[in-house]
């Protein structure tokens, strides 16, 4: 874990562009595609599928007749919204537990994912964090970063194989205009000599991560796979 978080800050440190401001004011105007366009026997990962835009992108990928694989904390939650999503589009749904505030326990489960050999066309990483007082995870690190970012990342990364035997896999990473709150500072990532409010925490666990994403699109388009925020 420790080499992976390393890996993380060495490419960000890598950074040699940045997307200009200009750009994401231009595309936030255009009007978002739609798309009719069915997904019979692809697969989409959704993690923080129990509410939210999660519950609303389990439910759009279902209606396009998608298999699915859902990743939530709460095994209740996710029990019932498999039952439901199965008995509505009849479709295969699949459900794993994980803590994204526990990069370990979210390694065990992504050992079981990998494990079980499944087949991940799309992968969205959309599970996030807000909170208005600092929190520190078991290991030291800032919340919002860890589970907004770090995990988001570890994710991706560890499930990369999968997604490379897809033709046509992507990644999504869902963001926010919150990246405009807080730049990420390299020599205090978690807000240990920073004052810390909730806006700038998650600007800048989402500034890391489209940082990120930036960074490392080219080398996943080179493996086939498309790297995306939104």
């Amino acid at each position: 874990m420790a080499a992976f978080l390393s890996l993380v800050y060495e490419n960000l440190f890598r950074l040699s562009m940045k997307p200009s401001p200009l750009d994401f004011l231009k595309l936030s105007k255009l009007p978002p595609h739609q798309t009719t366009t069915l997904m019979i026997g692809k697969t989409v990962l959704i993690t923080g599928a129990t509410a939210g835009i999660g519950l609303a992108t389990a439910h759009r990928f279902a209606q396009g007749k998608a298999n699915l694989i859902l990743l939530a904390r709460n095994q209740d939650k996710i029990d019932s919204l498999a039952q439901v999503l199965r008995e509505q589009y009849k479709i295969e749904v699949h459900t794993y537990i994980a803590d994204l505030s526990n990069l370990k326990d979210l390694q065990k489960t992504l050992d079981r994912i990998v494990n079980a050999n499944v087949n991940i066309d799309v992968l969205i990483n959309n599970a996030g964090v807000y909170s208005t007082k600092k929190q520190l995870t078991q290991d030291g690190y800032e919340l919002a970063l860890t589970v907004n970012h770090l995990a988001s990342l570890f994710i991706t990364e560890t499930l990369l194989p999968l997604l490379k035997k897809r033709p046509g896999s992507r990644v999504i990473q869902v963001n926010s205009e919150g990246h405009r709150f807080s730049g990420f500072s390299f020599k205090d990532p978690h807000f240990a000599r920073r004052w810390y409010t909730g806006l700038r925490s998650y600007g800048s666990s989402k500034s890391a991560q489209l940082h990120t994403v930036w960074e490392l699109a080219p080398t996943y388009a080179s493996q086939g796979v498309m790297l995306n925020a939104m």
